[in-house]
């Protein structure tokens, strides 16, 4: 907690840019959780995420800033990862000496490189990120509109006879074609509620089974129980009469 109020204390005499104090902050919170290791590493994209300075060169400056202040040291452990050692602030000499350097080495600079990277970097990352958000949804939503042209747009065309015909021919189907296209041609290829017909070969397919039964049907007429009962009298008279 000391650590902390003196942090403010010297940021607000050393005019620290919002950078670099976020980037101080987030650094104290993680060596917190570690108790207070006196090195200790963290990821370069880790730290940039968790400040959200938005590129890497704003979280560069602001630790060479809090390095100019006395505040913390740093050193490269590889490409993608950062040893850290935060300089503790309860003495008298760390302070000034902090203090002092921070003044003299990089105040204007620090501000400077702070206001300016960090609008330029935030106001561009935003623009662009918007611009293509905002482009990458126009096209989406203009696909969507194309296929939903192409379903909505999309005319049914009457078949022909001949082709009727050589459907019929390739799917071995027993029925008569021109009796099919006849009857849905006069109807201007409607069905009996008025709706347009969207698939002849659909309709095709029932009207043969359609036609099949209607052939058992004759083929094969159900039996009239009086017709019976009336054969069945004539056949026993017929046998009454033999045997008289």
């Amino acid at each position: 907690m000391k650590q902390l109020n003196r942090f403010f204390e010297l940021s607000e005499a050393d005019c620290l840019p919002p950078s670099a104090q976020i980037v101080y902050l987030h650094l104290l919170n993680i060596n917190n959780r570690l108790h207070w290791c006196e090195w200790f590493k963290v990821a370069n994209s880790r730290l940039e995420n968790l400040t959200g300075l938005g590129s890497n060169k704003s979280v560069i400056r602001a630790k060479n800033r809090l390095k100019q202040s006395g505040l913390i040291n740093f050193e490269n452990d590889g490409r993608t990862t950062t040893r850290y050692h935060i300089i503790p602030l309860g003495t008298q000499d760390g302070t000034q000496d902090g203090t002092q350097d921070g003044t003299q080495d990089g105040t204007q600079d620090g501000t400077q490189d702070g206001t300016q990277d960090g609008t330029q970097d935030g106001t561009q990352d935003g623009t662009q990120d918007g611009t293509q958000l905002n482009r990458h949804k126009q096209d989406v939503n203009k696909t969507k509109t194309k296929k939903i042209s192409k379903r909505t747009h999309k005319q049914f065309v009457p078949p022909t006879l001949e082709e009727v015909n050589q459907y019929i021919m390739e799917n071995n189907l027993h029925v008569s074609a021109k009796r099919f296209w006849n009857y849905y041609e006069v109807g201007n290829w409607k069905d009996k509620g008025g709706s347009q017909v969207k698939n002849w070969k659909q309709r095709l397919l029932s009207w043969e089974s359609r036609e099949e039964k209607q052939d058992f049907s004759t083929r094969n007429p159900q039996n009239n129980p009086q017709d019976d009962i009336a054969k069945a009298i004539a056949f026993f008279e017929s046998q009454e009469e033999g045997t008289a």
